[in-house]
């Protein structure tokens, strides 16, 4: 659940006294009755009654705000704050700072943790009088901070907040008890379980048994439960079934909390092998999920045709259902299928829910849900396919893997504020009535009228995704996803040399499929984390330790690589799609035997570029890329070549990344981290020499000229663009991820202000650039590049190598790169021949040179 400082009441039904005049206090009463709907229809209204009244058309936009952001109406709810501050700026009011408040809590709500920071510091600059505002500023900041994983400003903002409400409020005040809740969820998180019993039983303490209160109830018990899951599950269990208690008595059993409790009921119980009573607990969840189908039976699929309360809960409780059945002693007949089969329809559910989700911290939610429930889909087809020879089985089982891979690129690519036009106003509109539909019918899900209101309105919004996909395609690739080429299509794409690895990193064990153009294999890998290995690796090659690189090479290579050895057989490429824990593995360098002599040269060592060109995949599943039209030329060059003077020109004082057109403001930052790039002038000096050499032609832009105006006219025209300059990820959205270029004019426009974000790009298709190469890219480690290659991938780029070493001597090897690119043209034969080069040289000989480089294809 997300971490809220104001409490979501829920809707109980009751319409409000009829008044005889509408006024701003109205519509606020309906918002704390959840009829978020009506409120703003009132409030609409009163804006179109009242035209001069303009400061309260400005509160009135405030709470339309408000109301959409209840919704999850996040574009809605920002378009309304502003327009709102407009109004205030106009009047030179003296209240701005809830605006500020407003637009803080809405991109937290969104994910974008950066953001709502710098919008709640800034509304910190007001002045307030009302002290509860400070509670609520404060309790904003710890979530923001809580987000980046900031665990120790979270909780100095947490307790601060906690210490202004008590001023305020008896000790029993809903906001204070939600606030003890989020403060026990950042222990929960921060590993620090005794901390947060104490802050999820003191908010047990404070609250009272009453319908109002029944929903912390709820939660607090969960969130006790949860931190005994894992040490003392009987106790989990006495908590978890407290909070079902409190939710089946207050909410009825079909209602969303209701299934979460049985949810996590059932997990508590299975951790005792007490299988029956986890089973039961499992079918109650699926159940209260689904009130059209209230006979659903342990052996049945539920009907995903029908209405369900809540898809990604729904998909959780069906992965588990097969993880239960993966366990069970029943005959393998009973179990494999049908385990398969359940998480097959986790994926479906899960797919949906991406679909009808805009925000990123909302798509981001999906994510452990889906490694979770596929992980026993996944074993079940594998078992099918060794004890049966299912071949199909095994192809479902790749599927759900890939699933995943998918899912994950679209949570962290998806559309950003920036998507306008007829249809995407349309969905904002629809999408806005379908959830207050959606929320009335998780409350009465039992009354025929409230979901025929919802089928009706679901039918209206599919078939608008029907209309917006054949009316404007690019637009709506741009919201769904581009329609990918089918497993067995990538199958044929391969090339005869070509095989592709896919792991998927399981509880249990370690898939890797291994396909190519004779068949595919799957293959169960000892169940061993390779991470710390990981970490020790890329640590011998930062510090060149030969014997180090050999044993670890050798080790890592023996675990992930060798039992597809006859996948490997007779083929030169390898398409590596890595999973947790092997994301920032390079591959090249693993030792493909055992290298033990006297004298240790990095030259003599097996490594398996020697064997391999390789390269890097988000999925395995791509798309194609329209290259419609030729190259103006071939090669374009961008460096501002940071230097001490450059980067003075960046304020030291801008801490906080955003954009300006989203965020309104100016300043844009993460200048501490950006070093001189001191060999950004040699490396520039040595390319002019390789393109002079060269009857293709380059272009070279650089210092004052490198601007973000200039990389966007020219994206698409050069076949190869070069960026001698830093890519950044500060988190999972293309919101906090892009470029830093040169900006020669301070004062000049926001669409030239020498960052160029991953989201300005989204829509934007290019027509020839087959390669984008950064120079380094400083990457979030818990999300590592997607946000950034994967925009570019959508704006049309299929290749994309880059460095995140803080080591900058791209002079070493982009000069050979692009010698053997001009060679043939072919991209990964020239990755893997530059790195041959720099091995073949005692100086250059050593993976720190050459390893750093990683290759994105799609």
């Amino acid at each position: 659940m997300k971490l809220r400082l104001t409490i979501l009441w829920l809707l109980t039904g009751f319409a409000m006294t009829a008044q005889s005049e509408f006024t701003l206090k109205s519509g606020e009463q309906l918002s704390q009755m959840n009829q978020f709907g009506r409120s703003t229809q009132e409030l609409e209204a009163f804006i179109r009654d009242n035209p001069t009244r303009l400061y309260d058309q400005s509160q009135a936009l405030l709470l339309i705000s408000y109301n959409h952001m209840q919704l999850g109406d996040y574009a809605n709810a920002l378009a309304a704050n502003e327009a709102s501050l407009k109004i205030k700026a106009q009047l030179h009011a003296d209240d701005l700072v809830n605006n500020y408040v407003r637009f803080g809590a809405i991109h937290q709500l969104r994910g974008n943790h950066h953001a709502a920071l710098s919008y709640l510091l800034k509304a910190k600059d007001f002045p307030i009088e009302a002290i509860q505002l400070y509670a609520i500023i404060d309790g904003y900041l710890a979530a923001a901070y809580h987000g980046l994983g900031q665990y120790e400003q979270a909780e100095t903002y947490y307790l601060q907040s906690i210490e202004t409400l008590l001023i305020e409020y008896p000790e029993n005040h809903p906001n204070i008890i939600t606030s003890y809740y989020n403060l026990g969820k950042l222990y929960e998180d921060w590993g620090k379980p005794e901390q947060a019993r104490q802050y999820f039983e003191l908010g047990l303490d404070r609250s009272n048994a009453s319908s109002d209160q029944a929903f912390l109830q709820a939660l607090l018990n969960n969130g006790l439960g949860e931190t005994y899951q894992e040490v003392a599950p009987r106790l989990a269990e006495i908590h978890h079934r407290r909070a079902l208690d409190i939710a089946t008595e207050f909410f009825g059993g079909y209602h969303r909390e209701t299934a979460l409790a049985s949810l996590m009921l059932a997990k508590a119980i299975y951790r005792q092998q007490r299988r029956d009573e986890a089973r039961d607990a499992i079918q109650l969840a699926i159940r209260s999920l689904n009130p059209e189908q209230p006979n659903l039976s342990w052996t049945q699929l539920p009907d995903t045709t029908r209405l369900i309360l809540d898809r990604p809960l729904l998909a959780e409780a069906l992965g588990l259902k097969a993880r239960w059945l993966m366990d069970s002693a029943l005959p393998d007949e009973q179990r494999q299928p049908v385990a398969l089969a359940n998480s097959e329809m986790a994926a479906r559910l899960l797919q949906a829910a991406m679909n009808d989700r805009i925000d990123q911290e909302d798509r981001l939610d999906l994510l452990p849900i889906a490694r979770e429930a596929f992980e026993a889909g996944i074993e079940a087809g594998y078992q099918l396919w060794k004890e049966r020879k299912d071949d199909h089985a095994q192809w479902r089982a790749f599927q759900l893997a890939e699933n995943l891979k998918v899912l994950t690129f679209r949570a962290h690519t998806g559309h950003t504020l920036q998507l306008t036009g007829t249809f995407a106003e349309r969905e904002r509109t629809m999408l806005r009535t379908l959830r207050l539909a959606e929320m009335k019918f998780r409350l009465q899900p039992l009354d025929l009228t409230v979901s025929q209101e919802v089928y009706r309105l679901r039918d209206n919004y599919r078939r608008l995704k029907e209309d917006w996909q054949r009316t404007e395609p690019a637009v709506y690739q741009q919201r769904f996803g581009r329609q990918r080429h089918t497993l067995r299509q990538v199958q044929a794409n391969l090339a005869p040399d070509e095989t592709l690895l896919s792991y998927f990193a399981g509880t249990k064990h370690t898939w890797l499929f291994a396909l190519n153009r004779e068949g595919l294999q799957t293959y169960s890998l000892a169940p061993k984390d390779p991470g710390l290995q990981v970490a020790l690796f890329r640590e011998a090659i930062d510090s060149s330790q030969v014997d180090q690189v050999a044993d670890l090479g050798y080790q890592l290579y023996h675990h992930l690589l060798a039992p597809a050895a006859a996948a490997l057989k007779k083929k030169t490429i390898l398409s590596i799609v890595p999973d947790e824990g092997l994301e920032d593995l390079p591959f090249e360098a693993l030792l493909t035997e055992s290298y033990r002599k006297k004298r240790m040269r990095f030259s003599k060592l097996p490594f398996l570029v020697k064997e391999f060109a390789v390269q890097y995949r988000h999925t395995a599943t791509s798309w194609d890329i329209s290259m419609s039209g030729t190259p103006q030329y071939e090669f374009l060059y961008l460096s501002p070549v940071f230097d001490e003077e450059r980067l003075s020109r960046i304020p030291p004082d801008w801490r906080i990344l955003f954009d300006p057109i989203i965020h309104q403001d100016r300043s844009v930052s993460w200048s501490n981290r950006f070093q001189p790039l001191e060999d950004a002038a040699d490396e520039a000096g040595r390319l002019q020499v390789v393109w002079g050499q060269s009857l293709k032609e380059g272009r070279f832009k650089m210092r004052e000229s490198a601007t973000e105006k200039a990389l966007m006219q020219d994206l698409g025209a050069a076949r190869y663009l070069h960026l001698s300059t830093y890519g950044f990820v500060r988190g999972a959205s293309p919101e906090e991820a892009g470029l830093v270029l040169a900006n020669p004019d301070p004062g000049g426009s926001v669409q030239n202000d020498g960052f160029l974000l991953a989201s300005e790009l989204a829509g934007r298709t290019t027509s020839a650039t087959r390669l984008v190469s950064v120079g380094q890219v400083v990457i979030d480690e818990k999300v590592g590049i997607l946000p950034l290659s994967g925009s570019l991938m959508l704006a049309g780029v299929p290749n994309v190598l880059y460095t995140g070493s803080p080591r900058n001597d791209g002079a070493l090897f982009y000069p050979t790169f692009y010698e053997q690119l001009l060679e043939d043209g072919a991209v990964v034969k020239s990755s893997q021949r530059t790195r041959l080069k720099m091995i073949k040289d005692k100086a250059t000989a050593a993976p720190v040179n050459w390893a750093k480089y990683r290759l994105l294809s799609l």
